[in-house]
């Protein structure tokens, strides 16, 4: 846990809830593992205050609470990782509508933006936003069982039975195997009903309409290996070829569920059921694939490896040396992007020879010996590089000593991982100062479209919307211009982010 990381959650702590959500999150974040009144003394918020945002914070899986049997003290810690998902939540939503619809889409949005819910709560949400009700119920429970079936959405841990008056915290537990247990419809269709009879106080909900509510959350693990698999699929795509891409996505779907999280390579899979689950339109024959997997095995730096000969050979995909080429083309292209073309050649030579003297990396990379000299030492004092000495006597004297440079991948990819925190927390920041800004245009836009909405006549549509200056208008396009930007350099800064934490993940 980084400063800049630390930084970045709590930038997103306060754009997403509010101050004192965002002062409880970042002490935790900076202290570690806190009780809560060390929490309340040291922030110097009321004790009703911390406990109103660690309710808020737990609700959305932010905080953890663990009992300390030694100091007799309930403990809250924070997941950073967990905060970090609500900038990644978009990605997420886009890649459900994609599989799954526009249903899905709504349950899972609705989930990240409260965190843990009911089923009931989640179908009657979701139909609130649709303006066709006609079978509602039952599509939507269709779509979430799908959602939990592929391991999107989870079940919340929930009190145990062994629960007494004496325990100092609630014992949540939830047994791996009903992870992903849905009740039937006909039980959440009972737990709707008697949540409508204790909204209508007239009514009282007998025994019988009583049930333990099941609360979901979204599965960040899962949803983050699917991203992690579609990175992969779309960069094989661009440097080799399509129809590799789709022999890539068919050897990754096959162990999208069964393989448990952060496991190094995939369940290996033969030939022929590759061959067999190949979809049909790509029209790739025997002696194709045979090519495209020699391709996929020997020139795309072994990212999918034979480990067998039965069924015409066992293949499998090797995620840490997929993701270690995608980390050294982000270091290459930021190189490029900072020093230039030349400085690029420079760290790509560094990163495939390894140990280099500068005589060599004059001559392989054809720049001029001066300039050579000066971009090796430029990125050596921007930490991109570094040198070692090898003295051939006892004193180490410059003319006797020869100097071997060299790019520790593991160290620069956590320099530039650094970074990325600190300048995603710089787009958030930047981002809350332009709405801050222009609040009031924001407001009066949108007293404007909803009086808008509820006018009929055009004659009078346009008298109204006269009411804004032609200056407020220029002011608010580039506004959302400001705002699209910004958006987007967040979404690319986040991809980065991906990209360096699970090559980090996995080069442990």
């Amino acid at each position: 846990m980084s400063q800049s990381e630390v930084l970045a959650c709590t930038c997103v702590l306060r754009e997403c809830f509010n101050e004192r959500i965002e002062t409880v999150g970042k002490y935790l974040a900076e202290n570690g593992p806190s009780q809560l009144r060390t929490m309340a003394n040291k922030t110097g918020l009321k004790i009703n205050e911390v406990q109103t945002a660690l309710r808020f914070l737990i609700k959305h899986n932010m905080v953890e609470f663990t009992f300390d049997s030694v100091k007799n003290n309930v403990l809250y810690s924070v997941n950073l990782r967990n905060i970090r998902a609500v900038v990644r939540s978009d990605r997420y939503t886009d890649a459900i509508r994609s599989l799954y619809g526009h249903d899905a889409e709504a349950i899972v949005r609705d989930i990240l933006l409260n965190g843990q819910m009911s089923l009931p709560e989640i179908i009657t949400s979701v139909l609130e936003s649709f303006a066709d009700r006609s079978n509602g119920e039952k599509r939507i429970y269709e779509k979430f069982v799908q959602l939990v079936q592929t391991h999107f959405v989870r079940r919340c841990p929930a009190l145990a039975n062994t629960m007494s008056e004496e325990d100092r915290i609630p014992d949540l537990r939830i047994n791996e195997s009903q992870l992903y247990d849905v009740p039937s419809f006909s039980n959440v269709a009972e737990e709707m009903q008697a949540n409508m009879q204790q909204l209508d106080s007239s009514k009282r909900p007998n025994d019988k309409a009583k049930i333990d509510t099941v609360y979901w959350c979204v599965n960040i693990d899962r949803f983050n290996e699917f991203l992690r698999d579609q990175t992969l699929i779309h960069a094989i795509s661009k440097r080799v070829h399509p129809q590799a891409a789709e022999i890539v996505r068919t050897l990754l779907r096959r162990s999208e569920v069964k393989s448990p999280g952060g496991v190094p390579k995939t369940v290996p899979i033969s030939f022929y059921e590759l061959l067999e689950e190949l979809p049909k339109d790509l029209s790739i024959t025997n002696n194709l694939l045979e090519k495209w997997l020699k391709v996929l095995t020997e020139a795309a730096a072994e990212f999918i490896q034979q480990e067998g000969d039965g069924g015409g050979g066992q293949y499998s995909v090797y995620f840490q040396r997929g993701f270690a080429e995608l980390c050294k083309a982000h270091i290459e292209s930021i190189v490029q992007e900072r020093y230039g073309s030349d400085s690029k050649r420079v760290i790509r030579i560094l990163m495939m020879k390894n140990q280099v003297e500068m005589s060599q990396i004059e001559i392989l990379t054809k720049i001029d010996p001066k300039e050579a000299t000066g971009i090796v030492y430029r990125l050596l004092g921007d930490n991109f590089i570094s040198v070692v000495e090898v003295a051939k006597s006892t004193e180490l004297v410059p003319k006797h000593t020869f100097y071997y440079f060299s790019v520790d991948v593991d160290r620069v990819a956590k320099m530039l991982l650094d970074r990325s925190f600190k300048t995603l927390a710089n787009l958030i920041l930047r981002r809350m100062h332009e709405s801050k800004e222009n609040k009031r245009l924001i407001d009066k836009e949108q007293r404007m479209l909803a009086i808008l909405a509820q006018i009929d006549s055009p004659e009078e549509k346009e008298e109204f919307q006269r009411q804004m200056t032609p200056a407020e208008r220029t002011q608010l396009e580039k506004y959302n211009h400001a705002m699209f930007m910004l958006m987007k350099a967040e979404q690319e800064v986040d991809e980065t982010i991906f990209i360096l934490e699970t090559y980090l993940s996995y080069s442990k």
